[in-house]
């Protein structure tokens, strides 16, 4: 086909779909009752399927012999399930109430502790699932019609996505969703100031009182203005948020975004949001990941340095130092560390503090601002862009196919959704899209550029999730290549990895030549951008790529940053034990093991157990780690492995051993400075070779087991009996021999 008449196509396709002004948008919850639609299909609902799993629109399977829809899983999978979906237009920064029901048959799950339980209904805000209602029977076995009720907030932009899920993490069986509805929360009242938005449940407003509420939003309000005066950087132009839910469970004090989760309670706020001064330190810190872009956070939790900066600038009071205010605040991160060590980003903090005495804040801004001046890349105009060869200058086309799950571009070009016609056909005046619009769709960009002048071109990619960049030699779609690409994703308009940044191309003023995105979002946040310059200078070098790309690369660089503006060597606040630890930290192979004990060549005498392949791993908090835990290295009574499995419990790791290994050394004990308390557990196929005390204290205990014959390794961490609150287990050192 001819470019043109391609183009012409795509022209007619607009206006077909012109009517549609965002992807997959309605006017509040529609065909909640899934009495409406068409073919096989309920009205405005979408579907995401897997293979082993049958989603229908039954005509009588409601409540009261009504129509609903149902997910069927006979086969286990991985994934996220089946999910009958509906993305809703609502007010912008409003509480709401989701209601609905479901119905089962025989659902079981593939591991009886696995965290995702039954069917369950959500939204799209991070957390808000019915598998995490505070009251009421999961979604499991056969039951007939259950009611449930989960409140949740809008953010910026009032869109919401509402979620029918079931599937996901391995579970099987039938599962019938009927009646859902939303509507506001009548519970709730809203405050609002310059650069925040707060919804209460009316009791707390209560607690806190209406005077306390606007002085803690005041005082948020002064947070944002330090964050932004520290670092030179704003989140957007939209009004920060905050939601705490009370119908369902965050398992955390608070999460960024927004709105930013947390968890609220009356009694803490009758007693600090009644003081002028008082500023909760849950806003203070989530709040300081959203002014978090790639390019500085070699540590999400080093955000804290800001929390003090706000502190100490605008004379706020927290009230984990009995409501101290400013300087007086810093007891907090000397407190808190007493017994960690780097590189713990409060650790680093603590340390940073007294260079603040010394050096003053203003070496700190330039650091940040030498991150955001080299980071921020400006979309490519629409007067350089066009949308067919022969029109005007003035936008670019983008193409949105919705309801294709995944965030990696192979999900896009794989589905059968991609060889369709597009749900939504738009003009965009940049070269970019609006940031955090939607989840779960995949889009092409595609048209000209037209240079303004001859010259040595380099292009930038940025996007949430991945993204590739084609340019063609001329105005052929067909000589197209590929320039540039991201796998994952990083924050908008920045540069993260080598791969975003081009070669430079030539190309001549005034000639078009056909240029391409294909990107792909799952969940959360979305954005993508292209940019381009024939500046020298705007050029990253290959070294400050791989520092960019790297923990450790961007912690070098903030300290030489640190160093050259302040002409004082920040270094000096590390001993070189600490450098190395942190080194070693940012820099570990976190390439998963292929081989199991078992797969080991005979030669092979003796081997680390955290460098092979485990057959099964879980742990009672955050994520199975081999030799560091939740990404700190693996201390006990202050020495330092570099060997080891975090296990917090209750935890369980099973390695193959297939009888060929004879002993098993290794030492085991609580991270240090936590006072939980644990038993270590070793077994072979299924006997018990080791109990060990119950563990309270700073001690590490070595053992030396015999482990001759033995096929099914089993490393036990059990939380002692009285709740697993602080019990980071560690296996120190585990090394088999034969």
């Amino acid at each position: 086909m001819r470019v043109s008449a391609m183009f012409s196509k795509i022209f007619l396709l607009l206006l077909v779909f012109a009517s549609v002004s965002s992807i997959a948008v309605a006017d509040g919850l529609q065909n909640g009752d899934f009495e409406d639609g068409s073919k096989d299909a309920p009205s405005f609902w979408r579907i995401y399927t897997c293979p082993g799993a049958v989603a229908k629109w039954e005509e009588s399977g409601g409540m009261d012999n009504s129509r609903c829809v149902s997910i069927t899983v006979n086969e286990p999978s991985n994934g996220e399930g089946v999910i009958w979906e509906q993305e809703v237009q609502l007010e912008p920064y409003t509480a709401y109430l989701l209601k609905g029901y479901i119905k089962g048959a025989d659902i079981k799950l593939a591991d009886e502790n696995g965290k995702e339980t039954g069917a369950s209904v959500a939204t799209s805000m991070w957390l808000c699932d019915t598998i995490r209602l505070k009251s009421g029977d999961k979604a499991v076995g056969t039951f007939d019609w259950k009611p449930f009720v989960i409140d949740f907030m809008t953010g910026p932009d009032g869109k919401s996505t509402i979620m029918c899920k079931f599937g996901r993490g391995g579970m099987t069986g039938k599962a019938w969703f009927d009646n859902i509805s939303v509507y506001p929360n009548p519970d709730v009242e809203k405050f609002e100031s310059e650069h925040f938005v707060i919804n209460l449940y009316k009791d707390e407003v209560e607690a806190a009182t209406p005077q306390g509420v606007r002085w803690q939003l005041a005082n948020v309000d002064k947070t944002y203005e330090a964050f932004k005066e520290l670092t030179g950087y704003e989140p957007g132009k939209e009004k920060s948020s905050a939601w705490g839910p009370r119908l369902w469970n965050m398992e955390a004090l608070g999460w960024s975004g927004n709105p930013l989760l947390w968890t609220p309670d009356k009694k803490w706020m009758s007693e600090c949001w009644t003081k002028e001064e008082y500023c909760a330190e849950v806003f203070l810190h989530e709040l300081a990941h959203n002014f978090d872009i790639d390019e500085w956070t070699f540590d999400a939790h080093f955000n804290e340095l800001k929390f003090y900066y706000a502190c100490e600038t605008r004379d706020l009071a927290i009230m984990e130092e009995g409501y101290k205010r400013g300087k007086d605040t810093r007891g907090r991160w000397i407190e808190r560390t007493r017994n960690s060590s780097v590189p713990d980003p409060t650790v680093m903090v603590r340390k940073c503090i007294p260079l603040v005495d010394e050096i003053g804040w203003e070496p700190f801004k330039k650091t940040f601002r030498s991150y955001l001046g080299a980071s921020k890349y400006e979309p490519i105009p629409g007067k350089y862009l066009a949308t067919w060869p022969e029109g005007k200058p003035g936008g670019i086309t983008r193409l949105v196919w919705t309801g294709i799950s995944g965030g990696e571009i192979s999900d896009l070009t794989s589905s059968a959704r991609f060889k369709e016609e597009p749900d939504q056909i738009i003009t965009l005046e940049n070269f970019d899209i609006p940031i955090d619009g939607a989840d779960g769709y995949g889009d092409k960009i595609c048209g000209f550029v037209i240079p303004p002048e001859t010259g040595d071109y380099t292009f930038w990619v940025s996007s949430d999730d991945s993204s590739e960049l084609w340019l063609s030699t001329n105005d052929k779609p067909e000589n197209k290549v590929k320039i540039a690409w991201l796998n994952g994703y990083c924050s908008p308009k920045t540069i993260a990895q080598p791969t975003q940044q081009s070669d430079r191309v030539h190309l001549e003023k005034g000639e078009k030549y056909y240029i391409e995105v294909l990107h792909k979002e799952g969940g959360g946040g979305d954005h993508l951008s292209v940019s381009w310059s024939t500046k020298d200078s705007d050029r990253i070098s290959e070294d400050q790529l791989k520092q960019r790309f790297s923990r450790w690369g961007k912690f070098e660089s903030f300290f030489n940053y640190l160093s050259t503006y302040s002409g004082y060597d920040a270094w000096s606040i590390f001993t070189p034990e600490e450098i190395e630890i942190i080194k070693w930290s940012y820099t570990k192979d976190a390439t998963k093991p292929t081989a199991s004990p078992a797969e080991l060549p005979e030669g092979t005498k003796t081997a680390w157990l955290s460098d092979l392949k485990w057959e099964l791993a879980r742990v009672g908090w955050a994520q199975p780690e081999r030799d560091s835990a939740d990404g700190m290295p693996l201390k006990c009574i202050d020495k330092w492995h570099k060997k080891g499995i975090y296990a917090h419990a209750p935890s369980l790791v099973v390695f193959n051993l297939d009888g060929k290994w004879k002993t098993l050394e290794t030492s085991c004990g609580l991270y240090n400075g936590r006072k939980g308390s644990v038993v270590f557990v070793i077994k072979g196929d299924g006997k018990e070779l080791y109990r060990s005390d119950k563990v309270m204290e700073q001690v590490e205990l070595e053992t030396k087991v015999d482990v001759s014959g033995v096929d099914t390794l089993e490393l036990i961490v059990e939380n002692a009996g009285d709740g697993s609150s602080s019990d980071w287990g560690i296996w120190l050192s585990p090394k088999l021999s034969r």
